[in-house]
């Protein structure tokens, strides 16, 4: 008998029930990065012809052993393979896709796949912005996107910030980017007025959970659709909508507690009488004094028994500014529905005792689809913030400006409790006293109807507005320094800006054979009125009753209204051969009520290439080089924001009265212009995009020459045609450089890192000026043909004369000493005078970028931003009139750094003069290089460390469980001797005061615990 047969054949059935028995049942979960579950994933058991597919639930059921790897893979998502191992429950995260070549970005009036564009754009999508947890919507972008730079003008809440996009092109009119959210033009600048100038921040009303992805147009092939606002770029902003799944409802929330990052060293009293005791010795030995004789400078006390000890700076700020965000928010969508609703609270305390920031909004984007042929929708959202404002720099009312120059030998309250009057403003007083209250109610909708006419035809118009209503109160108490000698003065402002805008378009896309058409026209007009109404009171009966119909006098009020419009049609016609050649031409004609006559109307065309060079025959796709575009741009953009509704007219001012009885008068401030037109940007650019390592690895390089003509600039005219000033169209800016970004993914598996870095160089030339002359810009700038944009413009600090022989004969005879110090004589005339300034720097950064590291393992995750920016400069005001650096010529104080390395005696000091009082003191604290500063950094921007709970952990209710801890403004590099290099005074007025920090308070070092909740 033969037994080999059946002995085989037990032995693979015992084999195959041991295999068997190592076979477990794996289940779980798929959902994408942000919680939504994902039907139809498909999974496989690699080596196998096995797998499945998730149900409507995100769930799966497969058999597999431990040493099996199971794949997970769907449209648009990331695959993920991952090995079984000991586990029967395994749940999956996919990523969206990152590859350049299939993301889609948000373009003028419509989208279009990255691969196939040919202008200049930067995105930013929702998961990234995540990684920053803050209101500020402007913050969230800072060193993001190549050429974009986004600056702090302050570290309160709800302030202003610069954003300028591939430098500063105008003087007069607006440089800042246009906003449009869905759709809607935005303002980019605040209505409120009552308020010594600052301004607050509009995009603070727009909530950053909310949005789905920002998308930059930088050059003119991008942004010349937008015509003539889109000198500076365009921003578009895409809210979130309703993702297909059953409803999926999230809870967001964090707070925070932050401080400030380093202190700036003040004298203590006894060292501050020192250097004060010392200052006048030195003038009375300068002035051969004795006491007695007639000016003779006594001490002013002694340094033993100081009359206090008070840190003004502890006195006004907080321990700790505290701040908050609670965010619920709901999505559902279906094949014919879509429903996205939130509301959302965010709370920030100010590091100035009491001043805070509060905003409550809530958005509603809802779309249907009403027929096979028909959607329609609308997306909306509503905010109201309240800002309890502080004066701030540059301000002599101002707590933290009074705090940084204030005596620390004066007490803030006297014996009986009132508050002792500094020889400054007494800070303590500054923000208790005073009340400024500013409240924004905004509210922005857009509805839409898109109809497909036939196959390719469509028909898209749309409805929109916007609406805000700023509301100030300010109340000053007689207990204030400025309400004291009026028993108290009051005021209520009150402005309404509202926006409303139509546009229809008409899309054919076609494709014919290897060429794919891409066309759309488009008309569109909006209309925006501006309406102010305000009223001012003095003599209150007491600091309790701070509102007007308290006051006993009424002692101004106004009323005012004003309006523009704008009219436009445009055209853009994209064409795709054979994924090789692209082409887009677009138009734009622009009607402005701003400009009259002929100059009504302004044309704006520009057009752009690409050239696929990895889709030809010739180009071997290879694992190093896996894609590879060549683009160019050219056309022309325009700029009207900036200037007065009706700036080309002759104006006429009512309200002036004749002994009582009205009258109208001729508007002294400015005479009409009639010739008057847009500022024109002429921009060109170049770009090379290309994938390495089977797009592991995507790089875009740019180069720009942008140059803008016709500067709407404010030219003064003689007093004697009873007009100060006309505007008129005189001059050129040229703004160039060089733009790159890198993302890289550099391990994909389990572990995954992924990099973004950008880098930008920036050149700005001013080209011409009206008869070729130059005007100041800020305290320390200057405007001149062939210079740089607003260039510090001083006289250049050479050191300290350290005895008599080195001082010249002509300065010896005005007073000079050794201990002074010693300028550059340009003139080499003797004198040191406003004859001997020069250019010595820029306030705008030659370089500028960010770094931004993403790593995440299982359910650990980490991100790591860093900011940089280098080769501009920082004029520290703060050091020469607000006593930190003036050493003794007035009362206010020092910092330890100059008391410390002040000049006493021959070699004690190369770089500090010595204290003196009077007019030397004044020589030597003159507006110099002494005072500017390298305002160069590299920051730690934000780091986040973040844990993800899987899913099985808890109940079928909770989907998803994220907990976070978050630091911004980790540690800066930088050697600036104020607070913060970045935080700019002055860029809230203007790109010609910037780079001048006038006691700004800094940003804040802010520390945060966070979680987000899936249902």
């Amino acid at each position: 008998m033969n037994f080999k047969k059946p002995l085989i054949t037990s032995m693979c059935l015992f084999i195959t029930t041991i295999v068997m028995a190592q076979s477990n049942k794996i289940t779980g979960k798929v959902t994408d990065e942000t919680g939504v579950i994902l039907p139809g994933v498909s999974i496989s058991l690699i080596g196998t012809n096995r797998g499945t597919l998730t149900n409507t639930n995100g769930m799966y059921s497969i058999e597999a052993s431990p040493q099996d790897s199971l794949s997970f893979s769907f449209v648009g998502m990331e695959k993920k393979i991952i090995k079984v191992g000991a586990s029967s429950r395994i749940d999956v995260v996919l990523s969206v896709q990152t590859n350049m070549l299939q993301e889609i970005v948000t373009v003028a009036y419509g989208t279009q796949r990255k691969r196939d564009i040919t202008a200049s754009v930067a995105s930013v999508k929702s998961d990234r912005m995540q990684d920053v947890p803050t209101a500020d919507l402007s913050r969230v972008l800072q060193g993001k996107l190549a050429g974009v730079r986004i600056a702090s003008s302050s570290g309160m809440p709800g302030m202003a910030n610069s954003i300028l996009i591939r430098g500063a092109g105008s003087v007069n009119a607006s440089n800042a980017p246009l906003v449009v959210i869905d759709g809607v033009p935005v303002s980019s600048v605040s209505d409120a007025s009552m308020y010594n100038g600052q301004e607050l921040n509009p995009l603070m009303d727009i909530n950053p959970l909310d949005i789905a992805s920002v998308d930059v147009l930088k050059d003119a092939s991008a942004a010349a659709l937008y015509g003539s606002r889109a000198s500076n770029g365009v921003i578009l902003i895409t809210t979130k909508s309703g993702k297909r799944s059953g409803g999926k409802l999230e809870y967001n929330t964090y707070y925070g507690w932050s401080n400030i990052p380093n202190r700036i060293d003040f004298v203590n009293a006894s060292q501050y009488l020192t250097l004060q005791n010392e200052a006048r010795a030195n003038y009375n030995n300068d002035k051969g004094l004795s006491e007695g004789d007639p000016g003779f400078q006594q001490p002013i006390g002694d340094p033993g028994d100081p009359l206090a000890e008070t840190d003004w700076i502890d006195e006004i700020t907080r321990s700790s500014a505290n701040s908050m965000n609670h965010q619920i928010t709901y999505s559902k969508g279906t094949d014919k529905n879509s429903l996205y609703l939130s509301a959302n609270y965010v709370s920030q305390e100010g590091i100035v005792k009491t001043n805070s920031y509060d905003r409550y909004s809530a958005r509603l984007n809802v779309s249907n689809k009403a027929r096979n042929w028909l959607d329609i929708g609308f997306n909306s959202s509503f905010s109201k913030s309240e800002n309890n404002r502080i004066m701030g720099d540059n301000n002599i009312y101002g707590p933290w400006s009074s705090a940084m120059g204030n005596r620390p030998d004066e007490p803030v309250y006297n014996e009986d409790g009132s508050y002792y009057l500094t020889s400054r403003s007494n800070p303590v007083q500054c923000y208790k006293e005073p009340v400024y209250r500013s409240s924004i109610y905004s509210v922005l909708g857009n509805g839409y109807m898109r109809a497909t006419i036939i196959d390719g035809l469509v028909l898209n118009t749309s409805l929109g507005g916007n609406y805000i209503h700023t509301k100030e109160h300010v109340y000053k108490s007689a207990l204030s320094l400025q309400g004291a000698s009026t028993n108290g003065s009051g005021g209520a402002d009150n402005n309404t800006r509202s926006d409303v805008i139509t546009e229809t378009t008409l899309s054919y896309d076609k494709t014919l054979g290897g060429l794919n058409l891409d066309v759309l026209a488009g008309y569109g007009f909006q209309n925006s009125t501006v309406e102010r109404a305000y009223v001012m009171g003095e003599n209150f009966p007491s600091p309790s009753l701070g509102y007007l119909n308290s006051a006993a006098r009424i002692t101004n009020g106004s009323t005012s209204w004003t309006q523009n419009a704008l009219e436009s049609y445009f055209g853009r016609a994209n064409l795709n051969y054979s994924d090789r050649y692209l082409l887009s031409v677009s138009f734009r004609r622009d009607g402005s009520s701003k400009f009259s006559g002929d100059n009504k109307w302004g044309y704006f065309p520009a057009g752009s290439v690409g050239w696929v060079i990895s889709n030809e025959r010739f180009f071997s796709v290879t694992d190093l080089v896996s894609f590879l575009k060549l683009r160019v741009s050219y056309g022309l953009t325009g700029n009207q924001e900036g200037i007065g509704n009706f700036a080309s007219k002759v104006l006429i001012s009512s309200g002036s009265d004749y002994n009582e009885a009205p009258g109208l008068s001729p508007q002294r401030s400015s005479v009409g212009n009639p010739d008057l037109t847009w500022e024109k940007s002429k921009q060109f650019n170049a770009g090379l995009d290309f994938n390495l390592f089977s797009d592991r690895i995507e790089i875009f390089m740019e180069y720009y020459d942008n140059v803008t003509d016709n500067l709407l600039i404010t030219k003064s005219t003689p007093s004697t045609l009873g007009y100060t000033s006309v505007y008129d169209n005189v001059g050129s800016i040229r703004n160039s450089g060089i733009e790159l970004a890198i993302n890289s993914k550099n391990f994909t598996e389990d572990f995954r890192w992924e990099t973004e870095f950008n880098i930008a160089t920036l050149k700005n030339e001013v080209l011409e000026l009206y008869n070729d002359e130059g005007f100041p810009a800020g305290f320390a700038g200057r405007v001149e043909e062939g210079q740089p944009f607003a260039s510090f413009y001083m006289i250049k600090a050479l050191g300290v004369y350290q005895n008599e022989t080195e001082i010249p004969e002509s300065l010896k005879a005005s007073g000079v000493k050794p201990g002074d110090m010693k300028y550059e004589d340009l003139t080499e005339d003797g004198i040191i005078n406003q004859d001997d300034r020069q250019f010595v720097g820029v306030p705008y950064p030659k370089v500028f970028g960010g770094l931004d590291n993403t790593l995440s393992y299982k359910g650990f995750d980490v991100n790591l931003f860093c900011e940089y920016s280098f080769g501009n400069k920082i004029y520290a005001m703060w050091r020469q009139g607000n006593g930190a650096g003036n050493l003794g010529y007035s009362l206010n104080t020092s910092s330890l750094k100059a008391f410390n390395e002040r000049w006493t005696d021959e070699g004690s000091s190369t770089t500090t003069p010595r204290a003196i009082i009077g007019p030397q003191g004044t020589y030597n604290t003159q507006v110099s290089t002494r005072f500017l500063e390298s305002a160069s950094y590299f920051r730690f921007k934000t780091l986040t460390v973040g844990y993800t709970i899987p899913d099985h952990v808890f109940t079928s209710v909770i989907n998803k469980l994220r907990v976070y801890a978050t630091v911004q403004n980790l540690y800066s590099i930088n050697n600036y001797t104020g607070y913060d290099p970045e935080v700019n005074s002055f860029n809230r007025g203007g790109v010609r005061n910037s780079g001048h920090d006038i006691a700004a308070i800094p940003q804040l070092r802010t520390f945060m615990l966070g979680a987000s909740v899936t249902f």
